[in-house]
């Protein structure tokens, strides 16, 4: 009987170790330079504008993300199969982007996401303005 719990001890510390290490891995394997292969924004095809461009995740949870013509910096997290962004424009105007995207195919080399980002922007004197965009992006790594 002794044999067994501590069988099935090790097998429970074997799992335990695995999962550690496979979550440890999608977070150093997301570090890098991610070139755009597709885009889809509310249903429409933003290839033609986004295609080629770069997603940058960092070491540290910080980001670069090419949209919409602009490099937008801040940070990241990576929870299972949750990416969550939140990045900001400050040039003429300030912006800022905030998603939840799941993870829908991740590997060292290709990685696809698709959620909802929420949009802010700051008209100036009208204060700011908000809008919601179903999004779904391709990648490669570079």
């Amino acid at each position: 009987m002794l044999k067994k719990i501590r069988l099935i001890g090790m097998a429970c510390l074997v799992l335990a170790t695995l999962v550690l290490f496979s979550s440890c891995s999608k977070d150093k394997q997301i570090v890098g330079k991610w070139k755009i292969t597709k885009a889809i924004v509310d249903g429409e095809d933003a290839s033609v504008f986004e295609k080629g461009k770069t997603w940058e995740f960092k070491d540290g949870g910080k980001c670069t993300l090419y949209i919409d013509g602009l490099d937008w910096e801040g940070e990241y997290t990576l929870n299972d199969n949750t990416l969550s962004i939140l990045v900001e424009y400050n040039g003429e105007h300030q912006e800022k982007i905030s998603a939840d995207l799941t993870l829908n195919e991740f590997s060292k080399k290709e990685m696809s996401v698709s959620g909802n980002a929420s949009v802010a922007y700051n008209t100036g004197e009208l204060g700011w303005e908000s809008w919601t965009e179903d999004i779904s992006y391709e990648f490669e790594k570079m």
